[in-house]
């Protein structure tokens, strides 16, 4: 079976269409063609305003927040959007170069002065060190009682991993530095 794009009319084969609202259950766009539309600046400036108001609706860790700008004052950061994106479309759309709306201080609502178009990977690191990682069990006195345990000797990492409630692997990786390597 074959399908015309309805961008390029080109015949295809319907295997290279992804499922959407067309009569045969399929997209109306070819793959490409439909990854190539949703990367366009506009749109994609578009949908990440989009995704700011579906987040505050329906995600349970967003729903206290407020949004405090329109999409005509959320245009004041375009330019700086489109900058990101220019240089995600030159690299070939990594996905650590996407253009992302960062909130500089996640404990604040989205407002114009509180937001930041940063890189998906940007936006992803700067909340991945320590205490503010999703998943952080340590705070920054617990790593450095583990340090100063490490330190002092005479005890096991086992050991000291069973007084934090933590896998021996990671008392390892704080010794070695992979984890909490922003503390010294």
């Amino acid at each position: 079976m074959s399908k015309v794009c309805t961008k390029c009319n080109i015949e295809r084969e319907a295997l290279s269409f992804s499922k959407g609202n067309d009569k045969d259950g399929l997209n109306y766009r070819y793959r490409q063609c439909e990854e190539d539309y949703r990367r366009q600046p506009d749109k994609h400036f578009r949908t990440a305003y989009r995704n700011i108001k579906h987040r505050l609706r329906c995600s349970p860790n967003y729903m206290q927040r407020k949004l405090h700008f329109t999409w005509d004052e959320f245009q004041v950061i375009k330019g700086d959007y489109f900058k990101v994106h220019h240089v995600w479309r030159e690299a070939g759309y990594p996905r650590t170069l996407t253009p992302s709306i960062d909130r500089i201080d996640n404990g604040k609502d989205y407002s114009l002065d509180n937001i930041q178009v940063l890189t998906s990977g940007d936006n992803t690191a700067k909340d991945q060190r320590g205490e503010k990682t999703n998943f952080a069990v340590l705070t920054k006195e617990d790593v450095s009682t583990v340090k100063k345990l490490v330190a002092l000797g005479g005890y096991t990492q086992a050991a000291i991993g069973k007084l934090f409630n933590v896998n021996q692997s990671t008392i390892c990786r704080i010794i070695n530095g992979q984890n909490w390597s922003h503390l010294t």
